[in-house]
C-alpha cells in the first residue's frame, strides 16, 4: 500500500537495513544475514529490466549509490546490490557505484560505499571531497572499460589531468590518511547514531 515515509520502501521491515538507523518502523521475520525483502526488489528490477530490453540484453549499466546519499532516503536492503550487480550482467550492462556523498571513508567503517555491500563496481565515480574545494571528481573503473575508452573518440576531458588538479587530490588525500578522517567519521558518526 505505498511506499513507507520511514525509509522502508515498499517490503521490507525493521532488521531489513543493516548498520544504519534508517529502518521501517514495520516488523519482519528476516534474520541478521537475510532480507527476504531483497528477492522482492531483486526480482522487480529483474521485471523492470525485461520490459526495458525485451531480448534480455542490451541495458547499458546500473547506477547506484554506496549508502542512500545525503539524506538516506532509500537504504537498499541487504544483499540487494549483490543481486543487482548480478542482474544487471546478466543484462550485459557495467555496474556503477556513485561515491560523491560516501566514498573516502566518509562511512568511518569502510572507505567505500561499495565495500559497504560486499560488491566490486565496474566504474567508481567520486567528486568535490576529493579537492576539498578544489574542483576535482574523479573515475576509477577495469582496464578494458579504461582500454575501450583510450582506443574510442567518444571520450574527452577539458581539464583532466592538469597538475594543479592532481596535486589538489592527492594533498586531499594524504590528509585524509594523515588526519584519521575516516577514524573520526566512526567516532562521530556513533555518537549521533547513539543519540549524542
Amino acid at each position: 500500500s505505498g511506499i513507507n515515509a520511514e525509509y522502508g520502501g515498499l517490503w521490507g521491515g525493521s532488521h531489513c537495513r543493516d548498520g544504519t538507523p534508517c529502518q521501517t518502523l514495520r516488523s519482519c521475520d528476516c534474520g541478521p544475514d537475510v532480507c527476504n525483502a531483497t528477492k522482492m526488489y531483486a526480482d522487480q528490477y529483474r521485471d523492470h529490466l525485461f520490459t526495458l530490453c525485451p531480448s534480455g540484453k542490451g541495458l547499458a549499466g546500473f547506477i547506484g549509490e554506496g549508502m542512500g546519499g545525503m539524506t538516506a532516503a532509500m537504504m537498499q536492503t541487504k544483499g540487494f546490490y549483490k543481486e543487482a550487480y548480478e542482474i544487471t550482467k546478466e543484462f550485459g550492462g557495467v555496474n556503477i557505484m556513485d561515491e560523491v556523498q560516501t566514498g573516502f571513508g566518509r562511512l568511518g567503517t569502510h572507505y567505500w560505499g561499495f565495500e559497504y555491500h560486499g560488491v566490486r563496481p565496474d566504474i567508481i565515480t567520486a567528486a568535490k571531497s576529493i579537492g576539498n574545494g578544489f574542483p576535482l571528481a574523479m573515475c576509477m573503473t577495469t582496464p578494458a572499460i579504461a582500454e575501450a575508452f583510450a582506443n574510442s573518440s567518444l571520450h574527452f576531458n577539458t581539464f583532466g589531468g592538469n597538475a594543479i588538479a592532481c596535486a589538489a587530490g592527492h594533498a586531499t588525500l594524504q590528509a585524509l590518511d594523515d588526519d584519521g578522517a575516516m577514524e573520526n567519521a566512526r567516532v562521530v558518526g556513533n555518537r549521533f547514531l547513539e543519540g549524542y
